[in-house]
């Protein structure tokens, strides 16, 4: 009986003691809490492959030519093509006060309309290549336009026509063609051809109404090609009318 009493409470014993070992077991073999996860995250600086710096615009591809790019034919077309606009505005706005000829006043107002828009082409081309275009005319432009300056009735109107008319654009379609062609910095090259074609205008009309045959020819509409988007300064040399410089052609 005394045996039998010893075995139960040895039994009861053993049924308590093996609940809390397990218990025991179970809490050491729990998983990590987030207690125990790192308390710090990485430093988003220390990022591998970030660039450090921004790329410089200035030498990116694609950004617009400097005066420093800029080959030295670039720079005499433009220099030439200002000065040639300057002044076949200034010859055009005294044939428009000295000509007799209707025909030779209208094309004098083409002239003024084209090249002022010619002008304000050139120029906003030159402040974005940053390229500084001459003020005044030529010393040979200036003697034409003081020679013309004494004539009046149709003697203007032959001397003008030959010597801004037909003599003058000839050089400009020459110097444009080229330029178009051989041209280094893609704006000027594009500038040059997309005002040939008005230039080449002016010497047809010029011609013809030379040779007296001004039929058919339209002298007071601008060319349908032209940009009239307009500076903020006319360039100088004009006296009256806005000054527009794209073609340079004269």
């Amino acid at each position: 009986m005394i045996k039998r009493k010893v075995l139960t409470v040895a039994l009861v014993a053993i049924g308590v003691f093996v609940p809390l070992e397990s218990r025991a077991v179970a809490q050491t073999t729990s998983p990590t809490t987030p207690q125990d996860q790192p308390s710090t995250l990485p430093n988003p600086g220390t990022v591998p492959d970030q660039p450090s710096t921004l790329p410089n615009p200035a030498t990116s591809p694609g950004q617009p030519s400097t005066q420093a790019n800029l080959s030295k034919a670039d720079k005499q077309f433009m220099t030439k093509a200002a000065q040639g606009g300057m002044a076949e505005v200034q010859l055009a706005q005294l044939a428009a006060q000295n000509a007799s000829s209707d025909a030779v006043k209208d094309y004098a107002q083409r002239m003024i309309s084209d090249h002022t828009q010619i002008n304000n082409q050139l120029m906003l081309l030159a402040s974005q290549v940053g390229f500084t275009l001459p003020t005044t005319i030529d010393s040979k432009d200036q003697a034409t336009y003081d020679k013309l300056s004494k004539l009046t009735g149709s003697s203007f109107d032959k001397a003008y026509i030959k010597s801004a008319g037909v003599k003058d654009h000839t050089q400009q379609v020459s110097l444009f063609q080229h330029e178009a062609q051989k041209g280094q910095d893609p704006s000027v090259k594009a500038f040059a051809a997309q005002n040939l074609r008005t230039i080449q205008e002016h010497l047809q009309m010029a011609k013809a109404i030379e040779s007296g045959n001004t039929t058919g020819s339209s002298t007071t509409q601008p060319s349908s090609n032209m940009n009239t988007t307009q500076p903020t300064q006319p360039l100088p040399g004009a006296t009256s009318s806005p000054y527009v410089p794209p073609s340079g052609g004269r």
